[in-house]
């Protein structure tokens, strides 16, 4: 949760206000550019969800929603990053 306040704190309510939906989605997505290219749709979809933020926080004008969805979804990937891989998508 942590995690997902700082960010959220410093996209939406200092970046979004001074740069805009659009810039601040698309470096919100490029911060989460992969080390492993295979991993890149991961970029497009990082930079699909900061729109989707920061059109609840303009609607909004509040970080606790986005703020809680950032960091349930950080949670989620570090949880499936300390199980490991899917045996069964594995090939």
């Amino acid at each position: 949760i942590a995690s997902g306040i700082a960010e959220e704190t410093f996209f939406r309510a200092i970046m979004q206000p001074a740069f805009g939906l659009w810039v601040t989605s698309l470096t919100f997505g490029l911060l989460h550019y992969p080390a492993n290219r295979r991993l890149i749709p991961w970029t497009i979809i990082a930079t699909a969800i900061g729109f989707l933020f920061g059109v609840v926080y303009e609607a909004t004008g509040s970080l606790l929603a986005v703020s809680l969805a950032h960091g349930l979804i950080n949670f989620i990937e570090l949880f499936n990053i300390y199980r490991g891989p899917d045996p069964h998508l594995t090939a």
